[in-house]
Order: C-alpha cells, then structure tokens, then sequence
C-alpha cells in the first residue's frame, strides 16, 4: 500500500508541459469548435432558412431543436465507438459525420431533405461532445488536467464566435439561399483539417486506448512525448490500474442498481440528473439558436447592428469560459453554481424588463443583459455541470451514471430548442424570459438544497457522504468489494453541508 501511494506521488510531481501536449489538446479542441460554428452559425442562418423554404415557426423549431435530439443518439453510441475503433479514429467518424450531413443540407431542396442533413450533423456532434474531454484529459498530466480539458469548452465557444461572424463574412451575398449556403458551407473547413490532423499523425492515438489495446510499445512513444522519461513507467502502471478498475466497476453492478436504486444511488442520481437538466432548462441552448429573434425583438433594426451584438455576445462567451475555467478549482462547486444561477436570473430580468421598452437604451440593455446571462452561465452551470456529475457517482455506478445523466440533458435541450418561439409568442418576451429568471432561481434552491460540495472530495469520499445522508450502506459494501476488499473510512468522519453535530445522520 505504501509503494502504490510513493507511484502515485510521483506521476502526480508536477513538471513543465511540452509543447506536443499544448498541441494535442488545442487539435482535439479544434474538434469541439465543429460543434460550437454550428450553434452560432444556426443563429445567422435559421432566418434564412425560414425564408428561404417558407418554413412555419413550428418547422423552424423543429429544424433547429432536432440536432440536440440527435445528439443523444451520438452521445450513447460514442462510448462503443471509442472503446472499439480509439479515439482518433472516432475524431475522424465525427468529422465525416459533420461532412456528410453539411453537404446534405447545403444541396437540399426540400424541407424534409433538410432535415436528414440536420439528423447526421446532430449525431456527430453528440460523438464529438463525448470524446473531446475524453481525449484531452488521456493525453494530459494530472497538474494540468482539468486546465487543458476545459479548452474543449473553450472550443466550443471560439466555434460559436465563427459561426457569429459567418453573416459578416457573407455579408455582400444578396441572395437568401445562396447566403445560407455559404454559412452553413463554411463549416465544412474545421471537419476536413480535422481529418487531415489525424491522417497525418498530428494527433496521436491516446496511450490508454492503445495501452488497453496491448499496444504499450505504442503508447510509451506517444508518453516520452507528454512525460519525463523517469515518469513514464509509472504513468503506464497508473494507466493500467485505472483500466483494471473500470473494467471491475463495469462488472461490479447491473443496470439494476440504476432502475432499482438503494437510497444512496438514489440520492445520487437525483442530484446528478438534477444537475444535468438544470443546464439546459435554464435556456441555454435554446436562446443561443435564437439569439437573432431576440436581437430583432429588442428593436435593433439594422443587419450590421445584429451582427455587431451577435459578436459582442458570443466574445463574451468565450473570455468567461476561461475565468469560469480558473474559479471553478479555486472558489468550489456550490459557491461558484449558486452565484451562476442568481447571476443568469437577474440578468434574464434585466432582459425581461427592457423588452417592455422601445427604444436606444433598452436596446443597449437588452443586449447588456444577454451578455450578463452568457457570463455567468460560463463562470459555473457551463463549465461546472459535467464535472459535478461526475464527482457524485460512486465508481461502481460512475460510468452508468453518466450516460443515464446524459438523456435528461439532452431531452431538456431538445424540449427548448423545439418550444423556443412557440413559447416566446404565447407569453410574449417579457413573460418567457421572466419565467427564465424563476427557473434560475428554483434550481439555484434546488443544488443549494442537495449538491454536497464535491471539490477536493475523492470519490469514495462521496459515497460516505450519501451513505450517510441516506443511512444506506450498501453502497459502501459494493465500493468495498470493488477495491479488493480494502476497508472503506468512517462514514462518520464526513462532514454533511448544512448538518450539525446533533442531528448529524447516523449510520445504522
């Protein structure tokens, strides 16, 4: 036992990065800009489209609610996909995805033809949102590992501002169908370098697929490219480890510990699918794809003016996605979430407020408050929602836990997406961001309420916590037997948020 924590101390010393590790997380996040160009230039474009084809609000919303439909389907199917093919390989499916499905749209004549296009490129984004961080945090020393993971988020962010600035580009085109088109055309550049990368070996096969594999040979040559040559052993000895463990955690449980939860895993998926939804019933997604609806009904009239706060917007996004990415390991999970919340629903209420208005200040305020709502979303509930879902799932449930955190997300992201106008014309636009503010609020109770700080908490730190708050052992029995047997800690050692000392639960 001694030995294994001098191993782990010593692949954990930190040391300078090379310059092949910066490269290969910026390639993998290059990946995470496909899916964010396709959210902003969806923003420019769907006007267009609507025009052109003649579309219904309703056709509208399903065209542009539809890709976080698909994106379940990629989300599920990119676990098989990585396990089996490995993840460059997977970059490469995703990319000819993005491909396939652009090149569909951008030859359509018909709505529904639109809309196969429109069902490929969700599919392949939910492939890449999944093995972007998977990619990244392979490749990344542990000192630096959430830091470079957190580029994919910037990804997507810098991918958003591209899409924005399409309009600007194309901004001479007359011609309605032609200028989407040439939009949604453009998109096509990121997928082909991205292929290009890989083809000709800027980005290399993780080294715990490979290891995995039984390719260690592969992957030592990919390591002395990330690690100091007196740290690799150990690294692949930790990499092996970790691989042995996921393989007993797969095992270790049926999906009948999901569908007939104990207390604890109860308690457990409630907080974590709670979290998953809450990010996308804030509106996220929805109010991205519709960005261009809001500007225009906020009274700014002008093309140029459209584009000129679509693009303050979307630079907002992506400066508060690294001050979001630097508070988040400094300041905590609970702290940095609630002030996220609270933040998003004043900011919605400016919205809301200056939408009763009509006039040069209410324009300037409306797009001041969308710009609040982007930056704190991006400060906590963005950057924030993933990690927390996976510090909550003990490791014999992790990896299911995750995937069934995932459909919630999705489903919610779809559900918005789809209801956006319809919604925003029923309630008018004070009223839909309104109750915005107030959804922001209860789920700001709501993970104040339930979401135990997971910062600097190991995982089987966690199951004590639940354990403890459900007086459900059998949790930490599964989690015993998972690691050969080793006693787990006192679950009366951990401390409960919000609990004192007297009415602290006991376990029984």
């Amino acid at each position: 036992m001694h030995d294994n924590k001098e191993e782990e101390s010593h692949v954990e010393k930190t040391f300078p990065v090379t310059r092949a590790t910066y490269a290969y997380a910026l390639g993998a996040a290059l990946n995470s800009c496909n899916l964010g160009y396709d959210i902003g230039v969806s923003t420019n474009a769907g006007p267009l489209i609507a025009t052109d084809f003649q579309l219904t609000s309703l056709q509208l919303e399903l065209f542009l609610g539809s890709l976080n439909f698909w994106t379940i389907f990629g989300a599920l199917s990119s676990p098989c996909m990585t396990d089996r093919y490995g993840r460059t390989t997977t970059f490469v499916m995703a990319a000819m995805g993005f491909l396939v499905g652009i090149a569909v749209m951008i030859v359509s004549s018909s709505f529904e033809s639109l809309m196969v296009g429109r069902m490929i490129v969700g599919v392949a984004v939910g492939v890449g949102e999944a093995v972007d961080p998977m990619y990244i945090a392979e490749i990344s020393p542990k000192h630096v590992r959430g830091r470079l993971v957190s580029w994919a988020e910037a990804g997507v962010a810098l991918g958003v501002v591209l899409g924005f600035s399409s309009s600007l580009v194309f901004y001479a085109v007359e011609n309605v169908a032609t200028k989407w088109r040439c939009m949604v055309g453009a998109g096509m550049i990121l997928p082909i370098i991205m292929v290009l990368m890989v083809a000709f070996g800027f980005l290399p096969e993780s080294p715990q697929w490979l290891i995995s594999q039984n390719q260690e040979s592969a992957a030592r040559v990919v390591l002395e490219r990330i690690y100091p040559s007196d740290a690799i052993d150990d690294v692949v000895d930790d990499i092996q480890s970790s691989i042995e463990l996921e393989r007993q955690s797969s095992n270790a449980v049926g999906w009948n510990a999901i569908f007939a939860p104990s207390p604890a895993v109860k308690r457990m998926l409630m907080v974590g699918i709670g979290m998953a939804t809450i990010q996308q019933a804030v509106g996220i997604d929805a109010v991205m794809f519709y960005l261009m609806f809001v500007i225009k009904g906020s009274g700014i009239a002008t093309e140029l003016g459209e584009v000129a706060a679509l693009m303050v917007l979307g630079l907002v996004k992506l400066v508060f996605v690294f001050v979001g990415a630097n508070l988040f390991d400094r300041v905590g999970r609970r702290p940095l979430l609630f002030v996220s919340l609270c933040g998003m629903a004043a900011a919605l209420s400016i919205v809301s407020i200056t939408f009763l208005f009509q006039s040069r200040v209410s324009e300037a305020c409306t797009v001041l408050g969308l710009a609040l709502y982007l930056a704190f979303f991006s400060i906590g509930v963005g950057p924030g929602n993933w990690v927390v879902v996976s510090e909550i799932f003990a490791t014999s449930i992790r990896a299911k836990g995750m995937c069934v955190a995932v459909l919630p997300n999705r489903i919610m992201a779809t559900l918005m997406a789809s209801s956006f106008l319809s919604l925003a014309q029923w309630l008018t636009w004070p009223g839909f961001f309104f109750v915005l503010a107030i959804i922001c609020l209860a789920s700001a109770w709501f993970l104040w309420s339930y979401l135990p700080e997971t910062k600097d908490k190991s995982l089987e730190e966690m199951s004590m916590y639940f354990a403890a708050l459900t007086g459900d052992r059998s949790i930490l029995d599964t989690e015993d037997r998972l690691h050969h047997g080793q006693p787990p800690c006192d679950e009366s050692s951990v401390e409960l948020p919000g609990w004192h000392e007297e009415n602290r639960p006991v376990m029984t």
